[in-house]
């Protein structure tokens, strides 16, 4: 389940303020309880910022959202919405994308990572031309519960990817073009 999110403000919605009550005090239940006034609002998905998970995610801090344009100095207490995010397909990792192309080619799907390495120098080597800018990488999957290792190249063109395959399919190396 993704983390709640914090968000400062949304925009055209219609806001309900309920009331949600807090401890008067730090020192637990010694007080009494008084009531502080919330606004909710509906907030798209959309509207949050998103973030790529996995291995490749970097750790930036987002900016802190500013108040919106009109409700500046207006009430004492700023007000906080938490909103769930929940996406139906993962982000491709910032590590796959790279300049150059959205086209990537997969040379094999090997059974150890040292050997996914070794077919990524042999395609490379194959066909330089059109590998030379290409972003090498191994990605582990499970297949008919058996650990394989994907042999990868990315940031390339639809051309490229094309010319590459045809060259190293000459040279007895599988491949297949995937828009990444």
């Amino acid at each position: 389940m993704p983390a709640p999110v914090v968000v400062a403000a949304a925009t055209q919605a219609e806001p309900h303020e309920t009331t949600a009550a807090t401890p008067a005090s730090s020192g637990g239940a010694s007080g009494d309880i008084e009531p502080i006034r919330v606004k909710t609002v509906k907030v798209k998905a959309s509207m949050l910022p998103s973030i790529a998970i996995g291995p490749h995610a970097t750790s930036a801090a987002a900016p802190a959202p500013s108040a919106p344009k009109g409700e500046e100095g207006s009430r004492s207490s700023p007000t906080v919405v938490v909103a769930k995010v929940t996406e139906a397909s993962a982000p491709t990792p910032i590590a796959l994308r790279t300049p150059g192309g959205d086209w990537m080619i997969q040379v094999g799907a090997l059974e150890t990572q040292q050997d996914a390495n070794d077919r990524l120098t042999k395609a490379r080597d194959k066909a330089a031309r059109f590998l030379a800018r290409a972003k090498s990488f191994t990605e582990p999957i499970i297949k008919a519960d058996m650990k394989l290792w994907r042999a990868r190249f990315s940031g390339i063109t639809k051309d490229d990817a094309e010319a590459a395959c045809k060259t190293l399919k000459s040279a007895k190396i599988v491949c297949i073009a995937l828009k990444n």
